[in-house]
């Protein structure tokens, strides 16, 4: 069974103060690694083409499974969210590498990383380039 790196991912905006929005909901998660994606594919959501704030998360395994952290992290990261839009009452403290400041954000908007998969899906394959700094 495969596991997957547990994390959140988000686009890129041309507006800055809400692409700091969406990098700081995606970070409240707690997760490892916050991943940026380039805006261009077919996996792209109409809502993230037209602008709308969201992230997105693998907290998952193939197969079915749930991993435990991934749990939490959905749970710490949603609660986060209402929080700060106001949508619930409350206070929330970071957790795990949003707290311990270690997540390491990972960019994937050169297209010349990427190559479309032959499958008839939105699935695409990374080439090696070079390392994205933290």
């Amino acid at each position: 069974m495969a596991r997957f790196a547990l994390g959140t991912s988000f686009h890129l905006f041309d507006d800055p103060e809400q692409g700091r929005l969406i990098e700081q909901t995606a970070r409240w998660f707690g997760t490892p690694t916050v991943i940026v994606y380039q805006n261009e594919g077919p996996g792209l959501l109409p809502s993230e083409r037209s602008g709308s704030a969201g992230s997105r998360s693998v907290l998952s395994s193939a197969g079915a499974s749930v991993q435990p952290d991934g749990v939490r992290y959905d749970r710490h990261g949603m609660l986060a969210a209402t929080i700060h839009t106001g949508q619930l009452r409350g206070e929330i403290t970071p957790i795990d590498h949003h707290r311990d400041n270690t997540q390491v954000k990972a960019a994937m908007v050169d297209r010349a990383c990427f190559t479309p998969s032959p499958l008839p899906s939105p699935a695409i394959t990374s080439r090696s380039c070079p390392a994205a700094s933290g």
